[in-house]
Order: C-alpha cells, then sequence, then structure tokens
C-alpha cells in the first residue's frame, strides 16, 4: 500500500509542471506562410505607390494643410494672394487705359469714390459707392443704394465685400469676390445674407469707358440681383457717368432704375 502512495506522488509531481504551464508551453503552431504572404503584399503596395502621383500626399504626417513656412490653416491662400505685387495708374487715359498692373513701381493704391441719383422719379433714389485696391491684388468695396419707387415701399440696401482683381496690364479691370448684403425696408428691421459680386471695366483709350457691377446674394435663402451698366467719360481725377441699375427678386420682380453721377479717382 505504501509503494502504491508513492508511485502515485511521483506520477503527480511529474505532471504538475505541464498543468501549470497552460499555454504559455506549448508548441509553436507550424509555420503556414501566412507571414510571407503578408510580406509579398507589402512589396505589391510599395511597387503601386511608385506610380501614384499623390503618394506624397497621404504618406504625409503633416495634418496641418499648410504649405509655406510659418503659415496655418486656411490663410495659405490668402498669403499667396497678397505676395503679388499691384500698382496703379492715377490717370489711366495716359497709359493706354491701364488702370492696374504688375511690378513695384507706381501707386500702392488706388481709390474710387462715386455719388449719383438712381431715379428720375419725383422721389429720387442715390447711390454711394466706394473702391480701395490695395498694393495687392485685394481690393475692398462699399455700396449703398437707396431705392425710393412709387411701385413698391422705400428701401436700403448696403453691400461690403472683399474681391481679387483678375486683369492687369490692359484697359479691361475685373475684380471677382465675395459680399455680404444688409437690406433693410423703412419701418422694419435690417436682414442679412451673402454671396458674390462681378465688376468689370473697359476704358477705350479716348476718355471713354464702360462699366457692369452684378452681385447676386441670398437672403435668408432667397437670391436678390442686382446690377447697374454705366458710360463714361473721364478727365482725372474726374469721371461723369450715366447709366441704369436694376434689382430682381426670387418672385420675378424687377426695378429699373436710370442713373448719373460722379466719381473720383486716384
Amino acid at each position: 500500500m505504501m509503494v502504491l502512495n508513492i508511485l502515485l506522488l511521483s506520477a503527480a509531481l511529474t505532471l504538475l509542471p505541464g498543468i501549470c504551464a497552460g499555454e504559455e508551453d506549448k508548441p509553436p503552431l507550424p509555420d503556414t506562410g501566412e507571414a510571407q504572404i503578408s510580406a509579398e503584399d507589402e512589396e505589391t503596395e510599395s511597387d503601386e505607390d511608385d506610380d501614384s502621383f499623390l503618394a506624397p500626399y497621404y504618406e504625409s504626417k503633416d495634418t496641418t494643410g499648410c504649405f509655406l513656412t510659418g503659415c496655418s490653416d486656411s490663410w495659405d491662400i490668402f498669403r499667396l494672394i497678397t505676395a503679388v505685387k499691384v500698382r496703379y495708374n492715377s490717370n489711366p487715359a495716359e497709359k493706354g487705359g491701364v488702370r492696374a498692373f504688375l511690378g513695384g513701381r507706381g501707386n500702392p493704391v488706388a481709390l474710387n469714390m462715386r455719388v449719383g441719383l438712381s431715379s428720375l422719379e419725383n422721389s429720387p433714389g442715390y447711390t454711394a459707392g466706394l473702391l480701395f485696391r490695395t498694393p495687392s491684388p485685394i481690393a475692398f468695396d462699399i455700396l449703398y443704394h437707396r431705392v425710393n419707387s412709387e411701385e413698391f415701399n422705400a428701401f436700403s440696401l448696403l453691400y461690403t465685400g472683399i474681391g481679387t482683381q483678375l486683369v492687369y496690364n490692359s484697359p479691361l479691370q475685373l475684380i471677382l469676390g465675395a459680399q455680404a448684403a444688409f437690406p433693410v425696408e423703412d419701418g422694419k428691421s435690417t436682414l442679412a445674407g451673402w454671396g458674390f459680386g462681378l465688376s468689370g471695366e473697359y476704358s477705350f483709350g479716348n476718355r471713354i469707358g464702360t462699366s457692369l457691377d452684378y452681385r447676386l446674394v441670398w437672403i435668408r435663402s432667397l437670391p436678390l440681383h442686382r446690377g447697374e451698366m454705366r458710360i463714361s467719360w473721364s478727365s482725372a481725377p474726374m469721371k461723369i457717368f450715366i447709366g441704369c441699375s436694376f434689382l430682381r427678386n426670387n418672385k420675378g420682380e424687377h426695378i429699373f432704375e436710370p442713373c448719373a453721377g460722379l466719381e473720383l479717382f486716384f
């Protein structure tokens, strides 16, 4: 009996280390070739990256979106535009009608100011505008338009905007940019909206010129159009113009008004 107990104890001591070891001491699984397949996939992807034009962009660890030293976020494009040097002629008629040109010599800024009547009715409206152009392609403008119509209630429109000049060294001038609009009818609160504007002017070289101004904004998701066409005669720093302005709301209702006025430019 004692011999049997000794044999059982010996067997238990022999099996105990294997039971305690559990999964840690299990023999390794046979190699199925998955590691080799993974390596081949990585090599294939590397070969495909060699043919990818955008691979550097995907691999970049920089998530700021900047591409100029010291820049940040969306200011990149603004800094790029303002790096362009623009100059202006105070008397375009002496320069073949060219108002804005590229380079570092000339007037660093330009200013246009105008006032005018926008109707020939018994109670006429009026307009006033200002355009300030910087030493870069950036330009700022303000336009105020008072409408006294016999068909509609009197109201006012105030536009403010920032734009970019698109053409240089040419009698043609084009400015495209964003617009904020604040229409208000007499006795009511002021509304607000956003949109874009495009203004263009062409000088024929004999002091005669023509210009177009168009603005489209959305007021509470509804479109409001404003346009103006003018013909002018200039003798620096003064310009006299006549033309026609129009307004169109989302219902298709129109207001057409003749306009005439005076502009000063420097």
